[in-house]
């Protein structure tokens, strides 16, 4: 396995990218992501899957009953979006079947087990389910492939064979049968064929046999293809492709965790590991080229895979903590990809997927997730003038066709509709809740205003540093002015926040209807004014006392939310609020998504970022393997370990202000986060707890820069490999690096 990658005691179950699939369209669609089959196993969304167990001596070890019968536990110690090991011992033997995605029609697997005295068996299923009221389902076995092959209508085949060899093989027709792959009753040798057909079958089970050779080591493959030949043939030719399939996703998950930031010390598991799965769950989601996407594009869902602004950039911010020239490429895509200036949500195939009643293709909001927030904060990153020249003008042209295009006959900004706005059926902007109703008459909205003036002010930063004409940067500067003072217009000094406002009757929008179980009369959004100073002093100032109010349902539900109330903590300097409401949000995802012992048809799944964050999961009806559900691990970095980088991207240099719980860790134990880039610049940070919840902050160089301290740090010891320093809690040390 790469060094790189941080091996542990993972949860048993997750997903696996499929870098083929680019949607539900003819052409582009490969079978959507692969979703992890307990105990061991890995099948295409919703369809057809391959699983490993062990028949030791006379006693099955298949199912999840069979391994909880014999007191097994299940682990996973390798955890990427291109691979994943399943690893357990139990009955004399230690098993290790590590799974991945071979080719586009193939399921590879490698099993290693280490064998006792009784003789030891892998058992290779395919797993087939059949649709309700489909007509055909057939089992075949093909002598001439050595392959176990099963069929539901509408197909595809499906077939599993095995290295060195494949003995006898099984079948069985439902959940109940499954026992019978392991045993020795109705296993067909292999000289024989048999063919059967089941109508009345609700599941389908083609089992190989493959006694464990000397080196202790076997390769299974699944293919599927359009006709029983056809899939048996891949099966039986991927074999020996497998061993160079593995070892080339292998190289690729180290180049990424060569450089990806990883907790270690003494943090909890559940933290350590789901960090793991918030960083792979955003890089899964970042798919090659495909259909009008000339590079690499990031989709918020796996399932679903399509681009918007609002989430690309989001996720994107993400993944440059580990990987900023993907993070930059995603975001280029994007941009350039996009056939209008508004950046339409649109799939791979060029299909719009949000439309207005209208008609008219919609993108994303500027106010939605804050994308010229998030582009900012990848440049201050990883400055990169090529990068920035290619998409300014991109950023120019869409904050345009907003201006142009969502502004009423008075220049106040307005929503085509709640898809544009991102509170899909918010009864705040839309009292029927529909979704796609035409809103562009009804409200001002306060973010919108705000966000617009944001967008402005961001593109005279970065502006700033491609030598932008006076004359372009002043016309920024202008809509910047304008909309700060749209902005500071629908202040209610009554209420002390900003509001929407009703333009023919000039008065306030009442919410008619709760939203995800609260009034949404003052929205998390409406805190978006706080941001780079659209607000003035005196607003900011009152406002910021509503935001402890802001550290509950359900703001903490959605990660969307939960960004700007935290983001825009930050800028008044509420930290204790940004906090409070990240460390409440990560105790409670963290340790649900590395739960272990879960059903398949549990969900959500753990092992991966989800849709949102309930504070139960009973009842879950969302999507698993969701780009933003990964905001967790930004929570913990900018509001918890308090890790910003400085404005100036010409100066290598940050701000550490530690903010973690003080019951997280006991007092002279350490939390660690090592390999954090910036600017090309990498570090380990230290974070030893103190007396009186004060920090003892322990930086490392891994390139050899010096350092120098200052702000709130005190007892400052420098040395050729870094430095060392004590931190009040709450308060905050700068780091510049030579």
């Amino acid at each position: 396995m790469p060094r790189s990658f941080p091996m542990s005691n993972y949860t048993p179950h997750g997903y696996l990218q499929n870098r083929y699939d680019a949607g539900p369209f003819w052409g582009l669609d490969a079978g959507g992501p692969l979703r992890s089959i307990s105990p061991s196993g890995f099948q295409w969304l919703g369809r057809g899957g391959l699983m490993l167990g062990l028949r030791v001596g006379d006693w099955p070890l298949l199912t999840p009953h069979h391994l909880r019968t014999a007191g097994i536990q299940v682990t996973s110690p390798y955890h990427s979006c291109h691979v994943q090991s399943f690893e357990w011992a139990g009955e004399g033997v230690r098993a290790t079947f590590t799974f991945f995605l071979a080719a586009r029609d193939v399921i590879g697997c490698r099993a290693q087990v280490q064998r006792g005295a009784l003789p030891v068996t892998v058992v290779s299923v395919a797993v087939v389910p059949r649709a309700e009221r489909s007509w055909d389902a057939t089992l075949a076995w093909r002598p001439e492939d050595a392959a176990a092959c099963a069929y539901a209508d509408p197909g595809p085949w499906y077939a599993v064979a095995a290295a060195p060899t494949v003995a006898a093989c099984a079948f069985a027709t439902n959940r109940e049968g499954i026992d019978a792959l392991c045993r020795d009753e109705g296993v067909h040798v292999p000289r024989l064929a048999a063919v059967g057909r089941s109508v009345g079958a609700t599941m389908l089970y083609a089992a190989a046999h493959t006694p464990v050779p000397p080196t202790e080591e076997v390769w299974v493959a699944l293919a599927r293809g359009a006709t029983v030949a056809d899939a048996a043939t891949l099966a039986n030719s991927s074999l020996s492709k497998l061993p160079g399939a593995l070892h080339a996703l292998l190289e690729e998950d180290d180049r990424f965790w060569a450089h990806a930031p990883v907790l270690t010390g003494d943090w909890p598991d559940e933290w350590k590991h789901s960090w793991v799965y918030d960083l792979e769950t955003t890089r899964m989601l970042l798919y090659p080229p495909s259909g009008v996407f000339s590079g690499p594009w990031p989709t918020w869902m796996a399932s679903h895979p399509r681009v918007v602004l609002a989430e690309g950039t989001l996720d994107m911010l993400r993944h440059s903590y580990a990987d900023p020239q993907g993070a930059k490429a995603g975001i280029a895509t994007l941009l350039e990809s996009a056939p209008e200036p508004q950046v339409p949500c649109m799939w791979a195939n060029g299909g719009y997927n949000m439309v207005a009643s209208d008609g008219s293709a919609c993108g994303t909001s500027p106010a939605w997730c804050l994308p010229f927030h998030n582009i900012l904060q990848v440049f201050q990153r990883d400055p990169d003038r090529d990068w920035l020249s290619r998409i300014y003008p991109r950023m120019e042209a869409y904050l345009n066709w907003w201006l142009a295009n969502r502004t009423d006959h008075d220049g106040w900004a307005v929503y085509k509709c709640t898809w544009e706005s991102g509170e899909d059926c918010s009864p705040r902007l839309d009292p029927e809740q529909t979704g796609f109703a035409d809103l562009s008459r009804m409200a001002r909205p306060a973010e919108l205003q705000a966000a617009i003036a944001q967008s402005a002010r961001v593109l005279q930063l970065l502006g700033a540093h491609l030598g932008i004409s006076d004359a372009r940067m002043a016309g920024w500067a202008r809509v910047y002015d304008d909309y700060c003072q749209k902005t500071r217009q629908l202040w209610d000094p009554g209420r002390g926040h900003f509001r929407d406002l009703l333009p023919q009757s000039g008065a306030w929008v009442e919410a008619a209807a709760e939203y995800w179980g609260a009034n949404v009369t003052h929205d998390a959004l409406q805190l978006i004014p706080l941001m780079y100073d659209v607000a003035t002093e005196a607003q900011k100032a009152r406002l910021a006392h509503h935001l402890p109010a802001f550290n509950a349902v359900p703001w903490v539900l959605w990660p969307s939310w939960t960004y700007v109330v935290t983001e825009a903590c930050l800028a008044v300097g509420r930290y204790d609020v940004a906090s409070e409401m990240s460390a409440g949000i990560i105790r409670r995802v963290y340790r649900e998504n590395d739960r272990r012992g879960v059903c398949d048809d549990v969900a959500p799944l753990p092992g991966v970022a989800r849709e949102y964050w309930p504070l139960t999961l009973d009842g879950w009806n969302a999507s698993e393997a969701y780009g933003w559900g990964a905001t967790t691990s930004l929570l913990l970095l900018r509001h918890l370990i308090g890790f910003r980088e400085g404005p100036d991207p010409a100066a290598a240099a940050f701000s550490l202000r530690p903010m973690l719980p003080s019951d997280l860790v006991a007092e002279g134990r350490t939390l660690a986060i090592e390999g954090i880039g910036l600017r090309g610049c990498r570090f380990d940070i230290l974070l030893q707890r103190a007396n009186h919840g004060d920090w003892r902050v322990l930086l490392r160089s891994l390139d050899g820069r010096v350092l120098k301290v200052a702000g709130a740090a005190r007892g400052v010891r420098l040395s050729e490999v870094g430095a060392a320093f004590g931190v009040p809690r709450g308060e905050q040390a700068l780091v510049e690096v030579s």
